[in-house]
């Protein structure tokens, strides 16, 4: 574009003094969402989402029945049942907001493989370990 032409198409723009006349057309700062070209979306991306509502999933179904899960289990108004069920959730993300950096760096340390061995180790001891007493509590 040459400078004579964009000093004509300037000229051509209406000017703040002038009165605003309705029937011309000024042009529009938005694009044109014809030309706009949208990048194509990442196989990646769409995994990533179907996995992040698979995850939370199971918490997203339960939290509405929780408040009437608390009323009859516990035996109290649905006041009382929903001030239990907001500490519940404050004490799940207080413990992420603790926990998170502290597991993140001994995933950088000692690796994914050894600590996911070690948790499940432990929740089998914690699975167990009633049983393993009760035999112990029955034979005494």
């Amino acid at each position: 574009m040459s400078i004579c032409n964009s000093k004509q198409r300037l000229q051509s723009l209406p000017s703040v003094s002038k009165q605003h006349d309705p029937t011309t057309r000024v042009p529009s700062l938005r694009p044109n969402p014809d030309t706009i070209m949208t990048p194509p979306v990442s196989k990646h991306a769409v995994t990533f989402v179907i996995i992040a509502v698979f995850r939370h999933g199971g918490l997203l179904t339960i939290m509405p029945v929780l408040p009437t899960l608390f009323e009859d289990l516990g035996h109290m108004t649905l006041a009382g049942a929903t001030v239990i069920g907001g500490w519940m959730v404050f004490a799940f993300a207080f413990t992420q907001l603790l926990f998170s950096p502290l597991i993140g760096n001994l995933f950088d340390r000692f690796g994914r493989r050894p600590l996911l061995l070690v948790a499940v180790f432990g929740l089998g001891i914690d699975y167990r370990a009633p049983r393993f007493f009760a035999v112990f509590a029955a034979t005494a």
